[in-house]
């Protein structure tokens, strides 16, 4: 009995030893499975807090991404614009500016006179006067002319050569975009150049052809001279030799470059005013009026009613327009598009695609006023008229065409042509004062009132420009604000240098004071006599 009773014992405590084990290691395994659940809990709540985090800076990466594309387009838009308006600037400009050349004879105001001569020789790249490099190197009048028929080409290829060199020492020549770049951009920098040098090279190839007569008693059909150089007659041997070369020029320059723009704009006519899909939307889609009377309209019914037909033809005239316009932003983005008028985008890219020969007419426009009106009569009433006409009529044109992209170019383009028939219509007043009174010391039109006047009218285009610029990028509000700091910034300027001319003036009154003060002393102080009489006395 004690040894079953034993056994029991030693069964009861190897079953209670072997539950509590059972008991702690599922204990300790529950205990793990918790660690590991709020381990993974952790790890989600990590992730969650991750993912907004990622996709806030993707959202500020992309918004900041799309305010750099905004300022890009912002500058691409407003160099686009001052490079329009600034070209239209020169070209009135370089016409303004010959005036005082192609009207020699005139007087006008001495200070309009220098003002326009400066302005002419640094836009026809000749700011070295002529007068000091023929003291200098013996330049004469015929070397002078082989030197401005000659430049352009050196100067267009030497730059060509160069820019060309430095591209492919830094490699990028090597495949064929970069060679169509540097080609589009060597092309772009010559059309700039012979654009802006072709009127002054024309008008000394022009004006050789012009020859003036004056009264010699040992000829009777007098002496016959160059305009442009009194020095030089044209009965002599030289000038006969010289005639072939400058004919040739003539036909290179002013009739060449004229013509072969021409040709070209004239071959790419499809690619500048490209021809829009069919299922582009017609001008009859425009809704032109709105109410019960519209379908009937649309339908062709007519209406005795004169306020409706009047209403309705403006309404109809205004949707014609408006389907023009959005016609030609649609031929705009084409030709824009069009990677092969690269090489010409200096010509047209102001231009509407309808008015693509446009600049066939500025061209002979600017050819006209300053080199071949030089050679029309000069010193006649007939030149000035014809002048005064000439720039009436590119007035009209430019008003009514419209040709330029943008409205503000085309407001700046009319203020230059106004600009142009104010100067004209001044050499016209000009010359009737200087035709009816020899005596010019009492003139109005020689003083520096009107000199000043005929400056604001020239430099009209300029402010024009910088005004409207100024208010397409800043805006009208940020724009006056700019007005209201420029001119406080120059009411301050003219203050100081008021307060220092005043100092200056109070000192050098000062200096003046005491030195008549010192001369009265000196003048009532008694004389020492002689040496002779000292020593006697």
């Amino acid at each position: 009995g004690e040894d079953a009773k034993d056994d029991d014992d030693d069964d009861r405590g190897e079953d209670a030893k072997d539950d509590d084990d059972d008991d702690r290691g599922e204990d300790a395994k529950d205990d793990d499975d918790d660690a590991d659940a709020q381990k993974e809990d952790k790890e989600a709540r990590d992730d969650d807090e991750e993912i907004p985090a990622s996709e806030a800076a993707a959202a500020a990466e992309e918004e900041e991404d799309g305010s750099k594309r905004r300022r890009g387009r912002t500058r691409e838009r407003l160099g686009e614009s001052v490079r329009a308006k600034l070209k239209i600037v020169l070209f009135a400009t370089q016409v303004a500016a010959s005036t005082s050349t192609v009207f020699w004879r005139l007087r006008f105001p001495p200070m309009f006179s220098k003002v326009t001569h400066f302005v002419h020789s640094i836009l026809s790249f000749m700011v070295i006067d002529v007068a000091s490099l023929k003291c200098a190197f013996n330049l004469t009048y015929f070397r002078r002319l082989l030197f401005v028929t000659v430049a352009p080409f050196l100067v267009v290829s030497v730059g060509a050569l160069t820019y060309v060199a430095v591209r492919w020492q830094r490699g990028r020549l090597a495949t064929a975009e970069d060679k169509a770049e540097a080609y589009s951009h060597v092309t772009y920098a010559s059309l700039l150049f012979v654009f802006l040098t072709l009127p002054s090279i024309s008008s000394d190839v022009i004006t050789f052809f012009s020859c003036v007569r004056f009264a010699d008693e040992g000829n009777e059909r007098g002496l016959s001279v160059v305009a442009a150089d009194l020095s030089v007659k044209c009965t002599s041997h030289r000038y006969k030799m010289w005639k072939p070369y400058v004919a040739t020029t003539v036909v290179v320059y002013p009739v060449g470059v004229s013509l072969s723009l021409a040709v070209l704009l004239f071959r790419h006519r499809a690619k500048l005013n490209p021809t829009l899909p069919a299922s582009a939307p017609a001008a009859a889609a425009v809704d032109i009026s709105s109410g019960h009377h519209q379908k009937g309209l649309l339908k062709g019914d007519t209406h005795t009613d004169e306020h409706d037909a009047f209403y309705y033809s403006g309404a109809r005239r205004h949707a014609k327009r408006h389907a023009t316009v959005m016609e030609e932003f649609s031929k705009l983005d084409l030709r824009d598009g069009d990677p092969s008028l690269a090489a010409l985008k200096f010509v047209f890219e102001d231009f509407k695609p309808s008015c693509y020969l446009f600049p066939i007419f500025e061209l002979g426009r600017r050819l006209f006023l300053s080199s071949v009106l030089a050679i029309f009569y000069p010193g006649s009433s007939a030149q000035v008229i014809v002048g005064l006409l000439g720039a009436m009529l590119s007035f009209v044109v430019y008003v009514y065409v419209e040709a330029f992209n943008e409205l503000d170019d085309s407001v700046v383009a009319a203020v230059a042509e106004g600009e142009l028939v104010l100067i004209y219509f001044a050499a016209v007043a000009i010359y009737a004062s200087d035709a009816e009174d020899e005596d010019l010391t009492h003139d109005i039109y020689s003083t520096a009132g009107f000199g000043v006047v005929l400056l604001l009218v020239f430099f009209s285009s300029t402010a024009a420009a910088v005004y409207i610029s100024g208010l397409d990028h800043f805006g009208y509000e940020s724009f006056l604000d700019v007005l209201d700091r420029c001119r406080a910034g120059a009411a301050n300027t003219l203050a100081v240098v008021g307060d220092s001319v005043a100092s200056r003036r109070r000192r050098l009154l000062s200096a003046a004071t005491t030195m008549t003060t010192t001369r009265s002393q000196l003048h009532h102080q008694p004389q020492r006599p002689p040496a002779g009489e000292m020593e006697l006395i």
